[in-house]
């Protein structure tokens, strides 16, 4: 064996004697290298351990500020589908059911109804649905049924106040229309019956002490917009009436406890309690493509009617003497408001504007939503088929427009 090993240094040239030395030291180097690791991590895994601990930790309030706390909230598809807030809660009718759901998707309360014309009126504390051409409504509350009621004859409106007193537009054998006015324990407290007009709508001030209620009247073989004023603490007479002549009035809604916002076909008129006209707005060749109505101020869109272009938004307040108008990017789809907040569903995209029409947010694409309802503290509820989400756009764009939307990119993405 020497004598091989030692014929076998010899025959080996220098150059073959240093490679094979240095593999060799690299060898010892690698395995020197590899038993201090194993020392280390064997004497300080303590160490190793917390500051893992500390990287997940940091992921997880990471993750915590960018998702969305709301979960999907699933419901059944029907095209009958009407849609509300009740808070954070979404309410769902349709002509066989009556649900509400909590933000986590959960079933609060479930009644089997049987509506043709199913409509809702909501506060935040509550929710009215009833049937348009039927007799009967039904109360409901966050904690469930309140009640219901039946009426002598069909339902043509409910309109309820922030109070939760509500009027009912209804009709009767002896009267061409009444309206009667409940309060939030469903007592009678006031009634007006007519056999001389017929009544679309009636509202109530955020106050409850007036009433308004849109008429029609005959003149000349033209149908005339005539709107009574009530002072709920008389019964005797009118507090005032005004005649609109060259539109039919079809909305009404409180937007102070002494304005009221009128809308009708060819302009909007805002006037205080006595009669008198603040100011109007007349369409010209636009015309209406839908709405939305808050404490405080309502919201038109508005499209040319001939070309179908030049989409704006246009807002009444009680305090203004002409109303707000902004353009618009795209067509608008849907609007809902609540507070200070408007949101706008565009074409492929939804946005968020606050009571001056001023933009809280930039538009966020999104696809097949159905509708959009908002609540009092600025989030979405984007509505599909058969699904509900909120998009937080504000906590999105609270550094200013143009900033990530990751609170909400989640819920854009519907079935």
């Amino acid at each position: 064996m020497k004598l091989s090993v030692q014929k076998n240094l010899i025959e080996t040239s220098g150059d073959d004697r240093r490679v094979s030395v240095t593999r060799v030291a690299q060898r010892i180097v690698i395995l020197l290298a590899i038993a201090a690791m194993v020392l280390g991590v064997y004497y300080f895994r303590g160490d190793i351990s917390a500051w893992f601990r500390e990287i997940q930790s940091r992921q997880r309030e990471n993750e915590s500020e960018t998702v969305s706390p709301y979960s999907r909230i699933a419901f059944e598809p029907d095209s009958d589908n009407v849609y509300a807030l009740l808070g954070e809660n979404l309410v769902v009718m349709n002509k066989g059911n009556f649900k509400i759901y909590d933000t986590d998707g959960a079933e609060l309360l479930s009644l089997q109804l049987s509506y043709s014309r199913p409509a809702l009126c909501t506060t935040n504390e509550r929710v009215i649905a009833y049937d348009r051409g039927g007799t009967n409504l039904t109360i409901a509350g966050q904690d469930g049924l309140i009640d219901s009621l039946e009426l002598p004859g069909a339902i043509i409106s409910v309109e309820m106040n922030p109070e939760g007193l509500f009027a009912v537009t209804h009709e009767d054998e002896r009267y061409r229309a009444v309206v009667s006015v409940y309060d939030s324990r469903q007592n009678l407290v006031y009634q007006w019956q007519t056999s001389e007009y017929y009544v679309l709508r009636a509202a109530l001030s955020p106050d409850g002490t007036s009433m308004t209620a849109i008429a029609y009247t005959q003149h000349d073989g033209n149908f005339v917009s005539r709107i009574f004023f009530f002072d709920l603490s008389r019964s005797d007479d009118y507090r005032a009436t005004a005649d609109i002549e060259g539109t039919i009035v079809t909305n009404l809604y409180y937007i102070s406890d002494e304005v009221v916002c009128l809308v009708g076909d060819d302009r909007t008129i805002v006037m205080d309690v006595d009669g008198n006209q603040c100011y109007e707005y007349e369409y010209g060749n636009d015309m209406i493509k839908t709405g939305a109505a808050a404490e405080g101020y309502v919201v038109l869109s508005m499209l040319d009617r001939t070309s179908g272009l030049g989409a704006k938004v246009v807002l009444f307040a009680p305090d203004a003497s002409e109303a707000y108008v902004a353009n618009a990017s795209d067509d608008i789809r849907k609007m809902a408001a609540c507070g200070d907040y408007i949101a706008v569903l565009y074409t492929q995209g939804v946005q968020l504007l606050n009571s001056t029409l001023e933009p809280l947010s930039d538009e966020v694409s999104l696809s097949q939503v159905r509708d959009i309802l908002v609540n009092e503290e600025g989030k979405v509820l984007l509505i599909y088929a058969s699904d509900a989400g909120y998009l937080d756009l504000l906590s999105a764009f609270a550094n200013g427009p143009g900033t990530s939307a990751d609170a909400g990119s989640a819920e854009t993405e519907g079935e």
